[in-house]
């Protein structure tokens, strides 16, 4: 069985292991139902994400696991009396079920044969049908003195001697407030200076005011702390 029990992200089932003569048998996909009303079964079918048989005259492969199926709506039931089936079993051994989730306000018409018989189940009220997207935090090195950098955490440059020592170094930053941002200047022979400044908001470009050794080759390097 694969991924969280609220199926965020929607994982299916694995592969099932392989034999001297032949793959096993595939995992069972991904089902995502989703109304911001209601689902309603009706007919006599059934929702089944089943894993691939691989077993050849009752011995070699595996099977694949079984799958996923999520149902998100405030309302989940049946339109007539029959039972209906979410279906994540295998078709070898009928044991490596996969998931079930119910995500609903109201189950109370629901009347579902789950399909195997003890498969892992959950049921919840979350509303989202997709997982947030990810925030990555990053840093962007984009000048150092009067000169533009076209961005990175590791820029190599060489400061003229006609400018000040002390030069400022302006660093982007994204999705990383409340962090330390960190610049050494290292340089080809000789210690390194490190310069450390607070980054105070999510999306926003931080000075960093730095001493160089002039008509040297330095590498800069920034990080968050």
């Amino acid at each position: 069985v694969y991924g969280s029990e609220v199926l965020m992200p929607l994982l299916g089932g694995s592969g099932g292991g392989g034999g001297p003569d032949r793959g096993g048998g595939g995992g069972g996909g991904a089902i995502l139902v989703a109304s911001s009303q209601q689902i309603v079964f009706v007919g006599s079918g059934r929702i089944q994400s089943i894993g691939g048989n691989g077993f050849a005259a009752g011995a070699g492969p595996g099977s694949g696991s079984g799958g996923a199926i999520r149902l998100v709506a405030p309302r989940i039931d049946n339109q007539a009396s029959n039972v209906r089936s979410l279906d994540v079993s295998d078709l070898g051994s009928l044991l490596s079920g996969g998931q079930v989730r119910l995500d609903a306000t109201d189950l109370s018409g629901l009347r579902a044969n789950l399909l195997p018989p003890a498969p892992t189940t959950s049921v919840g009220n979350l509303m989202a049908v997709f997982p947030p997207p990810t925030v990555t935090p990053s840093l962007d090195i984009t000048r150092v003195g009067p000169t533009p950098i076209a961005g990175g955490t590791r820029v190599d440059v060489t400061l003229p001697s006609a400018l000040a020592a002390t030069q400022p170094v302006l660093v982007h930053a994204r999705n990383l407030d409340r962090a330390t941002l960190a610049l050494a200047i290292i340089p080809d022979s000789g210690p390194a200076s490190f310069f450390r400044v607070p980054i105070t908001g999510t999306d926003l470009d931080v000075t960093v005011n730095a001493t160089f050794p002039l008509n040297r080759a330095v590498t800069l390097e920034a990080w968050s702390e």
